[in-house]
């Protein structure tokens, strides 16, 4: 299915109470700040069917294109491709499952498990909510001091730096880093985001 016949299937059954963006074949609420929270469509390779998926995709640290689902359990409907005729069905149902931004950073927060490559993130997202103290043991464990691999190792200089700032507290500083990060993700992904913070000297 092509981009334009997707769009033009989804349009309708967006939920009116909300605003959406529309970045190649994700659908996202509006405004986005931390997270982008909606559906996303994958094609298929061999016909004209589609595989949707729930979006709850955070937007730190930066990362090369959206990361699709770590938001409250959603339907099945994410796991399955659907062919034309089914696929309406398929989204409405899916659209009826999304969270509000505010709704997937709780959860990300308080239910993901700090460990593997999610650590870092949840360290952001606890803190986000205001739980600094939750935010630091989960960046902590996200320094797991076996780790080896290149982008394994950079994570924790990164996260090192993080936690110093929290440790001190410079809020605006670790607000301002999140920030770009945010805006760099949302521009690989090219998703409209709203920035968290002007400037910083």
């Amino acid at each position: 299915m092509k981009t334009a016949e997707w769009r033009r299937l989804v349009r309708p059954l967006l939920p009116l109470d909300r605003s959406w963006g529309e970045a190649r074949h994700a659908f996202y609420e509006l405004p986005v700040r931390w997270l982008a929270v909606g559906i996303i469509g994958e094609t298929s390779r061999w016909n004209t069917s589609m595989r949707v998926h729930r979006l709850a995709s955070p937007l730190v640290p930066a990362f090369p294109a959206l990361v699709l689902d770590l938001g409250p359990p959603a339907s099945p409907t994410s796991l399955n491709f659907y062919d034309p005729p089914e696929l309406e069905s398929a989204v409405a149902e899916l659209l009826d499952d999304v969270p509000t931004e505010a709704e997937a950073m709780e959860y990300i927060a308080t239910s993901v498990p700090a460990q593997d490559e999610k650590a870092e993130t949840v360290g952001y997202m606890r803190y986000l909510i205001g739980d600094r103290s939750g935010a630091e043991k989960a960046l902590v464990a996200a320094q797991d001091p076996g780790l080896s691999r290149d982008w394994e190792l950079q994570r924790v200089e990164r996260v090192g730096g993080m936690l110093e700032l929290l440790r001190f507290g410079d809020d605006d500083r670790f607000i301002y880093q999140l920030d770009r990060w945010a805006e760099e993700t949302a521009s690989a992904s090219k998703i409209s985001r709203t920035p968290a913070v002007p400037s910083i000297s």
